[in-house]
């Protein structure tokens, strides 16, 4: 698209920035904006429990008449009423990854958890032949996004009668040694555990670990999305990681970014905008548009 005709002032207050996913398409945003030649300030609220810091993050951004507020929630409710403080000083309201729970949002770009997590479950599931023992690993406890994809999994579980969920376990944050720890634990009471179902990859690889740790490399086979590095990338080619579930960071930023520029140039743009993480396998890997999954500092060897 065409540099608008005005310098727009736009901040974008995301929810994280702790992993490859959050930091890429951080950047992407930016990149457009400077493409665009707008104004874009990025600030990172910290995790999804700071909802306090973010909703302090909106109302200085407010404070500072931007044309346009794009958010990633740390908690879809309770900080509404900042972004409807927003809204009565000027400011139009995008929802991005995460929306906020606004019917006056003038647009939103993410992506469908819940369906993103019953695919790569799916895939998981078939990928151990449709039965025994699994376990859920994801982070975040209590955020909108654990709860999407939590039900991404419920959903494919009521699909496969002869998966049994042994363990539904959480950890506060996508620390992967966490996820290492939950893993172990389970393969003490659980030693016939066959599969793992993670929020993001990086979780996938800490229970990969803990399988190989307890010796049962192969054994247990984990998942989730969002690539973070080559190394994941390696893993999945040689078999450790059979089943990675992409989310297009980078391209979640260009789209966000070019749909504000031009909803406020009065153009027309698409209420909602769903973007599908894609599964990868070592079948299908080489064919994956890595420069939209990741920033390039994340894709050096690839």
């Amino acid at each position: 698209m065409d540099k608008p005709a005005k310098r727009y002032k736009i901040f974008v207050v995301q929810a994280h920035q702790t992993d490859a996913f959050a930091q890429s398409s951080a950047a992407a945003i930016k990149q457009q904006g400077e493409d665009l030649g707008v104004d874009v300030t990025v600030l990172d609220a910290g995790g999804y429990t700071e909802v306090q810091k973010q909703i302090s993050q909106i109302q200085a951004a407010t404070a500072q008449k931007p044309d346009a507020i794009v958010v990633w929630s740390t908690d879809p409710t309770a900080i509404v009423p900042a972004l409807k403080e927003a809204e009565r000083g000027g400011a139009k309201i995008y929802g991005w990854i995460q929306p906020p729970t606004m019917d006056s949002l003038v647009a939103t770009v993410n992506s469908d958890y819940t369906s993103d997590a019953k695919a790569y479950s799916k895939a998981l599931f078939d990928y151990i032949g449709g039965s025994g023992e699994v376990m859920a690993a994801f982070g975040a406890c209590a955020s909108q996004y654990y709860t999407d994809l939590h039900k991404g999994m419920e959903a494919a579980l009521a699909e496969y009668p002869n998966i049994k969920l042994v363990t539904d376990e959480c950890s506060p944050d996508f620390d992967p040694s966490k996820t290492e720890t939950l893993v172990s634990n389970t393969l003490t009471s659980h030693p016939e555990l066959k599969g793992v179902v993670t929020s993001l990859v990086q979780q996938a690889v800490g229970a990969v670990t803990a399988a190989q740790t307890a010796g049962k490399s192969g054994q247990v086979t984990a998942v989730g999305e969002a690539l973070a590095d080559c190394g994941q990338i390696q893993l999945l080619k040689q078999g450790q990681l059979p089943i990675i579930a992409g989310l297009p960071a980078v391209y979640f930023g260009q789209l966000m970014m070019s749909t504000v520029v031009q909803s406020l140039e009065g153009q027309p743009v698409e209420k909602q905008q769903i973007v599908p993480s894609n599964v990868y396998t070592k079948e299908n890997i080489d064919k994956a548009p890595l420069n939209l999954e990741l920033a390039d500092n994340f894709r050096n060897g690839c």
